[in-house]
């Protein structure tokens, strides 16, 4: 029978496959324990989806790793941006069109490793809400999604902890109360061993080249998370968060005879005060701050260049909300938000002794924010919502106002089934600058400039929420249609170079985009058999005046088919084990059409030192990489001992070794060039133990 399965598993879903050591060709333009929930019956019109952390552990895990961001990838229209990578695309968006929060604390960028696994440790979180359309009124900032994200607190009347040994790292958990009833703690840290256990298990299972494995052999990271909760009276509760992290990669050659050293981390502190002035009425004031510093270095050997990309972010910012629900079948909501950001890019490029540039200085943005919304309910059939949201953004260079209507209804014929309109408006104040085809690769943060305006977008959806109780158990079925459009997103200009540009103004281009799709989702949330199935349709396209010829191009977030299912079964209280499997269509890119060697035409006396190769791209996004798809599975056995409850976890991923590709460059032997395309995540298994007092 498993024969059987996994046949018809790789018949329906088996693209060209291609050896990892291989040339690509290139043919016809193509490059051959966690449940996620809607709460019940739609009660309100602002129910997000939301991923329960009970289950997370029985999730297959990565390098013994089981994480959160990842598992968000099981929600239909959410998708990441490259194999194994955390950083969330919600609905064709960019990453950067994202919000994803720890307490309200932004994380410029969730991920260690560059995207191999987040920063966010799954023991610590206590609920995680998704919003990928009909944004409250209280939610902004982007323009495609948020990823809000609460901590547990910790408890108030006595001592427990977690300690989990990996063979990538190891973190631990301890809480407890300061002052019983009063003043609780929680803290929680993770350090990395990578050359200890896992390249070398790695060296003997991957086929990649081993200049890519000995990258990471200098690589390693932190985080810590750390959490106070203090509760002076019954109507007050204040919270003091902490989070930080730090990465160090070290980078060897991969193919195109550079190397490369980068380091960043986040940092954060959110302080948050909630009070009831009634039992129906609540005040809640905040204050944040949080920081993201990048630098990175590479240098070539063959070509004498060189270049560093420093970018960080700074965030400060102060606000409060207040909800009411005296009024009956009526829900009133305002608040009010000041953030200052500083944003620091810079890239310093060379080519030979002679060709030198800097690019990038200090800017800063002032954004002001105030929404008022007001949920209504006039029968039990219907819950309706009007909001605004109004957004303010201003600095040296220019002042831009943003107004955010937003509307959302529900229509409840009977309590299991909804049927759910939405429209928001959404802007944000700033850009991630990502690409990987300019001389200094970056991936840079920008603000408002004399140039770059803030984004907008417009975003409406329909849909169908069914949720039947057969059995005694409660499913969950539910499909919803969206279409979107992007005003002022940025990107560089095609053929920029870094050793000519003067400021990011004279790099980058204004556009629009669109994205429109199909989603569905199925859902079995009880029983000792649960699982999921999300499958979208989608399609997402930009357009700038001068990058393409002007014409309409594939984003590279464009899916056209995303597939995500798992399967949970509880054998007993002591074991269960989940099996999990994703396919999407590839991802588009853009690639070297054309070499052309400078000088006169080579002779047999042809002296390749004095001459050099000049590529010509192709147009925007104009290849496709070839279909994605993975299995895993995970185990995990549960001992309940005399000071605590083991967990041993055994997790495989990529159980049939598919090679999936992580990224295709250009490889030059004796100036033949060849495309290859690598594969970093092969059949890999993992272990944990985790131990619970």
């Amino acid at each position: 029978m498993k024969k059987i399965l996994t046949i018809f598993l790789l018949y329906i879903c088996w693209p060209s496959l291609y050896g990892q050591q291989r040339d690509t060709t290139l043919l016809g333009g193509t490059l051959k324990e966690a449940s996620i929930t809607s709460d019940k019956h739609r009660s309100i019109t602002t129910t997000p989806l939301t991923l329960k952390p009970l289950d997370i552990r029985r999730f297959p895990a990565l390098f013994s790793e089981v994480d959160p961001l990842k598992i968000i990838l099981f929600t239909p229209g959410i998708q990441n941006n490259n194999e194994g990578d955390v950083s969330i695309s919600i609905r064709g968006g960019d990453t950067d069109q994202s919000l994803i929060s720890l307490d309200n604390i932004p994380l410029y960028n969730p991920s260690h490793l560059n995207g191999f696994i987040s920063v966010i440790n799954a023991d610590l979180l206590s609920g995680t809400d998704i919003y990928k359309g009909g944004f409250p009124a209280k939610f902004g900032n982007r323009l495609s999604g948020i990823i809000d994200m609460k901590t547990k607190n910790g408890d108030m009347e006595g001592y427990q902890g977690t300690a989990t040994i990996g063979i990538m790292s190891s973190k631990a958990l301890f809480e407890g109360p300061i002052i019983k009833d009063k003043l609780s703690f929680i803290v929680t840290g993770r350090a990395s061993y990578l050359g200890a256990i896992v390249l070398p298990i790695y060296r003997k299972i991957s086929e990649s080249e081993t200049n890519f494995v000995s990258q990471f052999d200098g690589s390693n990271y932190y985080d810590y998370h750390a959490k106070l909760l203090y509760t002076p009276s019954d109507e007050d509760r204040i919270s003091l968060t902490f989070i930080g992290g730090d990465d160090k990669v070290s980078i060897g050659n991969i193919g195109n005879g550079s190397s490369v050293k980068e380091r960043y981390g986040n940092i954060g502190a959110n302080l948050n005060w909630d009070k009831e002035i009634t039992t129906t009425q609540k005040i809640t004031t905040f204050g944040y701050y949080s920081r993201y510093m990048h630098r990175y270095s590479s240098g070539n050997n063959k070509n004498n260049s060189f270049s560093q990309r420093n970018s960080g972010i700074e965030e400060a910012s102060l606000g409060g909300d207040y909800s009411d629900i005296s009024i009956e079948k009526m829900h009133l909501s305002a608040g009010i938000k000041y953030s200052y950001q500083l944003f620091s890019p810079q890239i310093i490029s060379s080519q030979g002794d002679s060709l030198k540039n800097t690019i990038g200085e200090h800017s800063d943005l002032h954004t002001l924010t105030a929404y008022v919304e007001d949920e209504y309910s006039p029968t039990d059939m219907w819950k309706l919502a009007l909001g605004v949201r109004l957004s303010l953004y201003t600095n040296k260079h220019k002042t831009k106002f943003i107004p955010e209507p937003r509307f959302r209804a529900s229509y409840l014929p009977i309590k299991e089934l909804s049927l759910n309109l939405s429209y928001s408006a959404m802007s944000q104040g700033v850009h991630l600058l990502s690409s990987g085809n300019i001389t200094a690769p970056a991936d840079i943060w920008l603000g408002m400039s004399g140039y770059i305006d803030p984004s907008s977008s417009h975003n409406a959806t329909f849909g169908i929420s069914y949720e039947p109780v057969i059995g005694g158990n409660n499913y969950h079925i539910s499909t919803e249609g969206y279409f979107k459009t992007m005003k002022n997103i940025l990107d560089y200009k095609d053929g920029i170079s870094t050793l000519d540009a003067t400021s990011f103004d004279e790099m980058v281009e204004m556009g629009k985009g669109y994205a429109y799709g199909i989603e569905f989702l199925a859902q079995k949330n009880t029983g000792s058999l649960t699982g999921s199935i999300a499958y979208t349709w989608s399609k997402a396209l930009n357009q700038f005046e001068t990058i393409n010829s002007g014409k309409w191009y594939y984003s590279s977030n464009d899916c056209r088919h995303n597939l995500a299912l798992y399967l949970t079964q509880k054998f007993s209280d002591k074991f269960d084990m989940t099996l999990s499997f994703n396919y999407k269509t590839g991802k588009h890119i853009t690639l070297i059409d054309i070499l052309v060697l400078s000088g006169e035409p080579p002779t047999p006396t042809w002296n390749y030192d004095f001459y050099m190769w000049i590529s010509q791209y192709s147009e925007r996004n104009k290849y496709r990489l070839e279909d994605y798809h993975r299995m895993d599975i995970s185990a995990n056995y549960y001992i309940d001992g005399k000071f605590g409850k083991h967990t041993l976890n055994f997790s495989i991923y990529n159980l049939y070794n598919h090679k999936n590709p992580y990224l295709v460059f250009a490889e030059n032997n004796d100036d033949v060039f060849s495309l290859k395309k690598l594969c970093i995540f092969p059949f890999m298994p993992s272990i944990s133990y985790s131990f619970e007092f």
